[in-house]
């Protein structure tokens, strides 16, 4: 049962309705001083997906930038040294 928020008698419910996701949105009056509000009700399971669709989210970008971590690393590293004899004689030289 709600109380009222202004006065915290007894309320009744006048209406019901189903929100676009199927949440119910409720019309109410308190029974003392007659002030009229509305009550929504979410669903569990909406809140349990929301959860997990957020953590799946938040461990796939951090998947993202290790991997980006990775990449640039590899693109950042050196190439080998000037002096090497393979790389001077063969002009095989990585260039990244």
């Amino acid at each position: 049962m709600f109380l009222c928020p202004k006065c915290g008698g007894e309320t009744s419910v006048n209406s019901s309705r189903r929100t676009l996701k199927n949440n119910e949105k409720r019309r109410r009056q308190c029974s003392a001083c007659g002030f009229k509000f509305y009550t929504y009700e979410i669903l569990k399971t909406e809140i349990e997906q929301r959860d997990f669709l957020e953590k799946t989210l938040e461990n796939l970008l951090y998947e993202v930038n290790l991997f980006r971590e990775r990449i640039t690393s590899i693109i950042t590293t050196p190439s080998l040294p000037k002096d090497c004899q393979d790389c001077t004689e063969n002009n095989s030289g990585i260039d990244l």
